[in-house]
């Protein structure tokens, strides 16, 4: 039985789209399909063609119809889907190879939902991106303006197929806009939503259906399905005024709508592989409609965008029309919980992690996760500092919390642990390693030193551990490397400031943590220069980054190097060239994250190569640069959860560094996320 029944109906298709069409289905990350094509009474040539794909594979079957119209072509397709899961998509767009696998996910774990929608980008006939459309993600925001708008692409749905069957598909009396009475209906009894992120390409042609094509019947077609929402379908009577704009393009002449909407699509954004990253101008209309997030008249008035465009250096007019544009055109492409950010929330949600156990200073990761953690404990302390909030706790308490961290440390190597040996999902010298960084950090902060000498630093030949860094995964490495750096670094800070601490006598042979400065820090300090000489002569020239790479792994990786670079006042080499490239990693929303709607660190990551790097960049691309800052500060303030935190991913579970300990489930706040979003907040206020 397959997982996805798809529905792709055909009436005398190019040839050549379609068969870019059914490729992109074959393609898809998700094997478990079969794809149904409604032939509606094409002609000969076109059905032999849909004959032959079926041949091909068997999860393909031909349906050959009378020529009756979409909607029934449709309906004869549903009651024929064997699928759990109903994907619509048509002759001449484009699937992206995982939009049904990001489909499904969303779906198996939201139950209440009957279907979900995605982003869309534009393509012209010679398969060339153009506009990206976004939606509002959430239930609510969605039907809040369904009356005014269609929220959805027909061709991006994947519904529920027994929800689908619930509500009868479509209605036959419309001929046009069928999807959109469709929506209507699912939206009034069942939860609808939009994954924020391109999972289709939608293929304008000013033949097509949806390019005017039906003229005057999808405009009337459209506007009795809005007054039949109000009337039928329990949506409030008010949203009968949502009818004056429709009612009012329905007398605008069609040459003037195709003008207006074809300018409107072609706008230029240029595809960059195949991982729907796209990049657009950089007008400062353009640049700024897309940040809309506060929702009312004057909340979207208000705000950075209005700023973009009166400092651009546009004409009074454009300005003006840029005003107009953001005054009236409501986008909301990720979840907007907050029009300000809510220091008070933030503050709480952390404390309500707290366990109230002895010793004071043990955090568990998420509402979900009732274990207590020590990197948990990290993530909540660097959170409060953050918010300027640890003179909350009394000097008892904080003395305490330093007295449990330092408890976390091991004699035979100096490191601090939370977990004793490796296993199949993490690396327990990359734990280790990670938590001593944390914990290190922390002491420093509170002016205390370590229990013990570090002596995992004597154990290393420390020239031959760094020739042994592979950077075929960048991530990891440059991890590696910033904490082993700051290890360095921090120790060396400790030890300089060792006069403000008490000191004891040494009781062992091994190096001493409070011991006057001496030898142990001059070597220290040959370590540190070893280390930045070595990442001088290592990184990639082309990029800035590490690695052979030019993705946003690089840039991720390239960030932990950054981050020595800056505690150390050292410029790096090539950095122009490293925010060139960071730029371009920049997805369509202003985020910088792999994954829709998440991962904390992509963003901070890139910020903060972007704020080391602008002063040795052209006056252009520093105007970018800020642009990017206001887009994306105005997106974390937005995504901030009515709990006060942050989410790593709606669609993603989080297991932070693969430790089972540190697993919280799918789309919670977690204190790790709250505090990479709150750091990256602070870092662009800044």
């Amino acid at each position: 039985m397959p997982k996805i029944s798809v529905l792709l109906p055909v009436y005398n298709e190019n040839p050549a789209f379609l068969n870019q069409a059914i490729e992109s289905i074959l393609a898809q990350t998700v094997r478990n399909f079969e794809l149904l094509l409604l032939d509606d009474g094409s002609d000969a040539e076109t059905a032999t063609h849909l004959d032959e794909w079926a041949s091909r594979d068997a999860r393909i079957r031909t349906m050959h119809l009378p020529h009756q119209g979409l909607t029934k072509t449709l309906n004869r397709g549903i009651r024929a889907a064997r699928g759990e899961f109903i994907a619509r998509m048509d002759g001449d767009d484009i699937a992206l190879p995982y939009r049904f696998e990001k489909q499904i996910a969303f779906l198996e774990n939201n139950l209440g939902h009957a279907l979900c929608g995605s982003f869309v980008q534009f393509i012209n006939e010679t398969n060339e991106g153009t506009w990206v459309k976004t939606y509002p993600t959430e239930h609510e925001g969605i039907k809040r303006g369904l009356v005014a708008h269609n929220r959805f692409t027909h061709s991006s749905l994947m519904f529920r197929a027994s929800l689908l069957r619930a509500l009868g598909g479509y209605k036959e009396n419309w001929k046009t806009a069928q999807d959109y009475d469709l929506v209507l209906r699912a939206a009034r009894s069942y939860k609808v939503a939009n994954i924020p992120e391109v999972l289709l390409k939608y293929r304008y042609r000013e033949s097509g259906l949806s390019w005017l094509g039906s003229g005057k019947q999808q405009e009337r077609d459209a506007i009795h399905i809005r007054w039949n929402a109000v009337r039928n379908y329990g949506y409030p009577w008010w949203h009968i005024l949502y009818l004056l704009r429709p009612l009012i393009m329905y007398a605008v002449p069609k040459s003037v709508k195709f003008k207006i909407r074809k300018r409107q699509w072609e706008r230029p954004v240029i595809l960059e592989r195949s991982e729907s990253r796209y990049i657009g101008t950089s007008k400062a209309i353009e640049s700024s409609q897309d940040t809309v997030m506060r929702t009312g008249f004057f909340g979207r008035l208000v705000g950075l965008r209005m700023t973009h465009i009166l400092n651009s250096n546009l004409t009074p007019i454009q300005k003006l029309k840029g005003l107009a544009y953001i005054a009236l055109k409501q986008r909301s492409p990720l979840p907007c919980y907050r029009d300000t950010f809510s220091r008070d929330a933030a503050i709480a949600f952390v404390d309500s992690l707290r366990l109230p156990f002895e010793p004071f200073g043990e955090w568990r990761l998420s509402p979900s996760n009732p274990a207590p953690s020590r990197f948990a404990s990290c993530f909540a302390y660097f959170a409060l500092q953050e918010l300027g909030a640890l003179n909350r706790y009394t000097p008892e308490q904080r003395t305490e919390w330093v007295r449990y961290i330092k408890n976390w440390q091991r004699e035979d190597d100096g490191l601090f642990h939370e977990l004793e040996e490796n296993s199949k999902t993490h690396d327990a010298e990359y734990i280790a390693l990670q938590l001593t960084s944390f914990a290190l950090e922390i002491l420093r902060a509170e002016n205390a030193a370590p229990n013990y000498p570090i002596t995992w630093l004597d154990t290393i030949s420390f020239p031959t551990w760094l020739y042994q860094r592979d950077f075929s995964d960048p991530w990891k490495e440059g991890n590696r490397i910033l904490f082993v750096g700051e290890l360095l670094l921090l120790y060396v800070i400790l030890e300089s400031r060792l006069g403000t601490i008490e000191s004891r006598e040494p009781t062992s042979t091994k190096r001493d943590p409070i011991a006057p400065r001496g030898a142990w820090l001059q070597d220290d300090k040959l370590m540190l220069h070893q280390l930045m000489n070595w990442l001088d002569q290592t990184v990639n020239q082309n990029t800035g980054f590490w690695g052979a790479t030019e993705n946003y792994h690089a840039m991720l990786g390239a960030y932990h190097q950054y981050i020595l670079y800056k505690k150390l006042n050292r410029r790096p080499p090539y950095i122009h060239t490293a925010v060139t490239n960071t730029l371009e990693l920049q997805y369509p929303d202003g985020l910088f994250r792999r994954y829709g709607y998440g991962g904390a660190c992509e963003d901070i990551d890139a910020i903060e190569i972007l704020k080391q790097g602008c002063q040795f960049v052209d006056r252009q691309t520093q105007k970018r640069t800020q642009k990017v800052f206001n887009t994306v500060h105005a997106r974390l303030i937005a995504m901030q959860r009515e709990d006060g935190g942050y989410a790593y991913n709606p669609y993603i579970a989080l297991t932070y560094s693969g430790i089972p300990l540190l697993a919280c489930a799918r789309g919670e706040s977690d204190l790790f996320s709250t505090w990479f979003r709150i750091k990256t907040i602070t870092r662009l206020a800044s």
